[in-house]
């Protein structure tokens, strides 16, 4: 009896888990959660003659790899043509419950192959947001928009 239930518990995480990974590949919109842990990094850029600071979010997986993300005041030469300035949002904490199946966390990312990834899921949306857990006050959080900084050779 112990042996079914076990066998049962493993296809139901395992089936939870390919759900979540088939749902990041379908959505239009994703989230990377960044609480600035051992493995993590930002930086910021002193502000520009614009007042507006880039930002670089890195997350270092195996000491290897690194996923890189961007967040720059226009996301391309032509936003800062048309004058579209990335999208910075402020939003309640409950946002990462409401929206957990459409966000990456870092534990997800080692569980996976990061190219893979980054081939199947981060360079396949239109909109990528980080969430930034280091910037809270009170309930709130901020999100950037964001852009891929990492290129993978390979397959992956």
């Amino acid at each position: 009896m112990k042996n079914i239930l076990y066998i049962i518990a493993i296809l139901i995480t395992s089936t939870t888990y390919s759900q979540d990974y088939v749902s990041l590949k379908k959505s239009d919109t994703i989230y990377v959660l960044f609480k600035g842990k051992k493995n993590e990094r930002k930086s910021i850029q002193p502000q520009t003659k614009y007042n507006y600071d880039d930002r670089v979010y890195s997350f270092f997986i195996f000491d290897q790899e690194s996923l890189d993300l961007y967040h720059r005041k226009y996301s391309s030469y032509e936003n800062s043509v048309a004058n579209i300035v990335s999208d910075v949002k402020v939003v309640n904490k409950s946002f990462i419950k409401k929206n957990k199946a459409k966000i990456i966390t870092p534990k997800f990312i080692k569980k996976k192959n990061l190219c893979k990834i980054v081939a199947e899921i981060l360079n396949h949306h239109r909109v990528i947001y980080i969430i930034d857990c280091t910037e809270k006050k009170e309930n709130k959080i901020k999100l950037y928009e964001v852009e891929v900084g990492t290129i993978c050779r390979g397959d992956g």
